[in-house]
């Protein structure tokens, strides 16, 4: 990926289960790179490292992105986002045109796949000391 606004980016009809695989195939890149880095501690290691995690991160947010759109045929939890949250979700350019940053897509599409349920984010910046850490991985990446 090229730019912080880049989306790993199926179609927006893409299956569940195609992004399923696509999620699997990266999870299985970021573990592989891992296993290379232990193998031998080398500055490319590191950034394949660092690539390939960001690369999974940007498919589990497209991911949460799709499967919170699927319930919006679910009255109960449509009616749990405002207008501008479900235009965001429904159009992944204007979702990369408002957060920019991976980390930042990545935080909303956890907080919307939460909010039908009154679910509070697991992930509270400046709070959570793993969001720091989380951040760092994505300005590396740059």
């Amino acid at each position: 990926m090229s730019s912080d606004t880049t989306e790993f980016a199926p179609s927006d009809k893409s299956s569940s289960d195609d992004l399923d695989k696509l999620v699997a195939i990266a999870f299985g890149d970021m573990n592989a790179a891992n296993e290379d880095l232990r193998q031998g501690d080398t500055p490319y290691r590191r950034r394949a490292l660092v690539r390939a995690s960001v690369i999974y991160i940007e498919a589990v947010t497209v991911l949460l992105r799709q499967t919170v759109c699927r319930t919006f045929a679910n009255d109960h939890c449509q009616k749990s986002y405002s207008e501008e949250e479900r235009k965001l979700l429904e159009d992944q350019k204007a979702l990369g045109r408002i957060h920019r940053d991976v980390a930042d897509r990545f935080r909303f599409c956890l907080e919307m796949s939460a909010k039908p349920f009154h679910k509070a984010t697991l992930i509270q910046p400046g709070v959570e000391p793993g969001w720091k850490s989380f951040k760092t991985l994505i300005q590396v990446r740059r």
